[in-house]
């Protein structure tokens, strides 16, 4: 872990049972509802050690994260039905290993467009207790 990184502290406050947006731990991952809901059921999937890349997991790590995130997905259409899931991993701002699950909607705005699009309205969409209480049920089904 490292102290400065924010997935760190994410990862540390949910194994403490301090995170109420946690959808699953899948061992070494860690689901959460994202922070926002612009795209209604946008998730992210945390590795729980700090690496930067993909490639820095050793080769059963790398299936193990690739497995978390099908099944995260699956979930997340499972329960939500989309029109389509737009899946991201880059860690530029945050370089710690985590996938952006982003399901969209035939009614989104540009859905044909990535959904980084309209990053500029995420935090006009933050995720409240009544995401919550709907989406964790919903999604915690289908894992």
């Amino acid at each position: 872990m490292i102290d400065d990184c924010p997935l760190c502290k994410k990862t540390t406050e949910a194994l403490a049972g301090n995170n109420p947006s946690l959808v699953r731990d899948f061992g070494k991952s860690l689901l959460f509802l994202g922070d926002h809901q612009y795209f209604r059921g946008a998730c992210v999937l945390v590795w729980k050690g700090h690496v930067r890349e993909p490639h820095e997991l050793s080769e059963a790590d790398q299936q193990m994260m690739t497995r978390d995130l099908l099944r995260a997905g699956k979930a997340v259409q499972e329960a939500l039905r989309p029109w389509k899931l737009n899946y991201s991993c880059f860690g530029n701002l945050v370089p710690h290993l985590h996938w952006h699950i982003f399901p969209r909607y035939e009614s989104d705005p540009d859905r044909l467009e990535h959904p980084w699009l309209h990053s500029s309205e995420f935090p006009k969409h933050p995720t409240t207790d009544a995401d919550r209480a709907e989406l964790l049920p919903r999604l915690r089904s289908h894992l």
